[in-house]
């Protein structure tokens, strides 16, 4: 007798590689008159990739609309081939999509669809990062000025930092202003186009139950990263005499430590 697990798996191989004989689960399944085993299993084939589309769809609703419903249908039938989905959340089926943008011959020399990709697979992790307490500048008014020197910073865990085309948050903004309208069909496509800009880090992260997002310049980025590798405050004010006037670099590094604060990015402090 065929065991349950052997029949579940069976059956999610004809789902997830096609029907292609007759009779593709012996003794499970029969045909009837007016159709056979495979024409029945395709039923079941066709709709769990449509659900799969869709699914994408909604997650990556700026790049659809930059790729168009046919032409991102056939990318996702492809992304499905090469990266089959494995975890029983549906949630988690596009995590490599961006990935596969940027490496499947057919898509990767158009490199604004890896990094739509990468933004909005970004905002919806975000969304669903762990929570975490943050301080606040009452907070950092506690911690003595001569243990500022050897201050560490944990940072929020919904932080997610892209280097990616400046057009890309634009244009997914638009996105979801026209998804927003009563009638979408009514609305002009999304501005600005794509394209045509260069690229710069960017930051998303959330507060609450809102996501927001701001780019870095090359400055803040550094410090960042500084602060993110364990860094003290002291040493990010060191590195910092390299890029601005020496007299500034304290105030600089204080000045994006508040600016981190009040956004809600950093979690703790230890002094």
């Amino acid at each position: 007798m065929t065991g349950l697990r052997d029949t579940q798996n069976r059956f999610q191989a004809v789902l997830t590689k096609g029907a292609n004989a007759d009779d593709p689960l012996p003794g499970l399944v029969s045909g009837t008159a007016k159709a056979r085993v495979g024409e029945l299993m395709g039923v079941y084939y066709n709709a769990y990739r449509l659900r799969l589309i869709e699914a994408l769809g909604e997650e990556f609703s700026a790049l659809r609309a930059h790729m168009g419903a046919k032409a991102f249908a056939d990318m996702v039938v492809a992304y499905m081939g090469a990266w089959p989905s494995r975890a029983p959340s549906i949630r988690w089926f596009g995590r490599h999509l961006s990935g596969f943008l940027s490496s499947d011959p057919a898509y990767r020399d158009d490199t604004l669809l890896a990094e739509l990709a990468a933004w909005e697979w970004s905002l919806g992790t975000a969304v669903d990062a762990a929570d975490s307490p943050v301080i606040t500048i009452d907070d950092m008014g506690r911690i003595p000025p001569d243990r500022w020197d050897a201050m560490t910073l944990t940072f929020h865990p919904s932080l997610r930092l892209l280097k990616i085309n400046r057009t890309v948050p634009a244009y997914r903004q638009a996105v979801e202003l026209t998804e927003a309208l009563d009638d979408p069909r009514d609305a002009p496509a999304p501005t600005p186009p794509l394209g045509g800009a260069g690229s710069e880090p960017w930051m998303i992260w959330r507060l609450g139950i809102e996501v927001f997002y701001r780019s870095l310049s090359d400055i803040e980025l550094r410090a960042y990263r500084a602060a993110r590798e364990g860094r003290t405050f002291g040493d990010i004010c060191t590195d910092l005499m390299t890029q601005v006037p020496e007299d500034e670099a304290a105030l600089t590094a204080a000045s994006f430590l508040k600016t981190w604060i009040e956004e809600g990015w950093v979690s703790a402090v230890a002094a």
